[in-house]
């Protein structure tokens, strides 16, 4: 018997291609989410660092760190702003990501089905012919 041949072989190399597509830009947008979000964190721990600081200087020097500390506010408000939109992106390429991979699987799974059937008629058609070729032996006699 001929070996099993997967006639939606290129459809699934195809899939398969897609899904390592996705997956890449999914791991590029959690890597933009986990930038932004570092980015916030830090910004959050020099506005922390500053108050504390700024208890012993003089009215000038106070002023100026109040006006870095509003400044730094407002870098958290528009990374915050980045980080919700970068969000929403990454859970769209997540999405993506799922559908890709179930229609991988889907076409995977039709494959093995298709495979083990193969290989039991297979089977069956072995045991057949070595059955004729004993009964053929056993007639011989």
């Amino acid at each position: 018997m001929k070996a099993f041949r997967f006639g939606l072989e290129k459809i699934l190399d195809l899939r398969t291609f897609r899904c390592k597509q996705a997956e890449r830009q999914l791991a590029e947008k959690v890597g933009i989410c986990a930038q932004i979000e570092n980015a916030i964190l830090d910004r959050r721990q020099l506005m922390r660092l500053y108050r504390l600081e700024m208890k012993g200087l003089a009215f000038q020097e106070r002023w100026a760190v109040e006006r870095y500390i509003s400044r730094l506010g407002h870098e958290v408000q528009k990374l915050t702003e980045e980080y919700n939109k970068a969000v929403i992106e990454r859970e769209h390429a997540a999405e993506v990501f799922r559908k890709a991979l179930a229609e991988k699987k889907s076409l995977e799974n039709l494959k093995q089905k298709l495979a083990e059937r193969y290989r039991k008629s297979s089977l069956r058609w072995e045991v057949m012919q070595a059955d004729d070729q004993f009964q053929s032996f056993r007639g011989e006699r």
